[in-house]
C-alpha cells in the first residue's frame, strides 16, 4: 500500500517526466513504460519513505545465455551498492531485471534514476554487455 508521501513524491515524478496520465496505473500496478523499457515502481515493507524500482531488461538469448549471466555476475559483483542495485532474473518470465532501492530522493533525482536505468536496458539489448560496460 502506498503512503501519502510515496503518492507525493511519484506524482512529482510524473509531473515532472510529463506523464502525469499514468499516475493512476502505477498506483494500481506499479507499471510505467519509458521509452520502451517496462519499469516497475513499487512501495516498499521497510518503510513508508521508500519505493522499488525494476526495471525489465528483457530475455536473454539462449545461444548466449551461459556468458550473458556470468557477464551480469561480473556487474553485480563490482556495482557500487549506492542505491542497493542488483540483478537478477525473474523466475516467471526469464527476464533480466535491475532492481534499485529508493530512499531519501527528490523527485528529479529519481527521474535521472529511471532515465539512466533505462538507458542501461538498452544498451544491454544491443549487446547483452557482452563488450566493455561503465557502469
Amino acid at each position: 500500500m502506498w503512503s501519502p508521501y510515496q503518492i507525493k513524491l511519484l506524482t512529482e515524478v510524473c509531473k515532472l517526466a510529463q506523464v502525469e496520465s499514468s499516475l493512476p496505473t502505477i498506483l494500481e500496478h506499479g507499471t510505467l513504460l519509458w521509452r520502451d523499457i517496462p519499469v516497475t515502481l513499487l512501495p516498499t515493507k521497510e518503510d513508508a519513505e521508500s519505493l522499488s524500482l525494476y526495471v525489465h531488461y528483457g530475455v536473454p538469448p539462449q545461444e548466449n545465455i551461459t556468458a550473458i549471466l556470468t557477464r551480469l555476475l561480473e556487474i553485480n559483483l563490482l556495482m557500487p551498492q549506492t542505491y542497493f542495485e542488483r540483478i537478477g532474473i525473474d523466475p516467471e518470465s526469464g527476464a533480466v531485471i535491475f532492481q534499485y532501492r529508493i530512499k531519501d530522493l527528490a523527485a528529479e533525482k529519481i527521474l535521472r534514476l529511471i532515465e539512466h536505468a533505462a538507458n542501461k536496458a538498452s544498451e544491454w539489448r544491443d549487446d547483452y554487455f557482452l563488450h566493455e560496460v561503465s557502469i
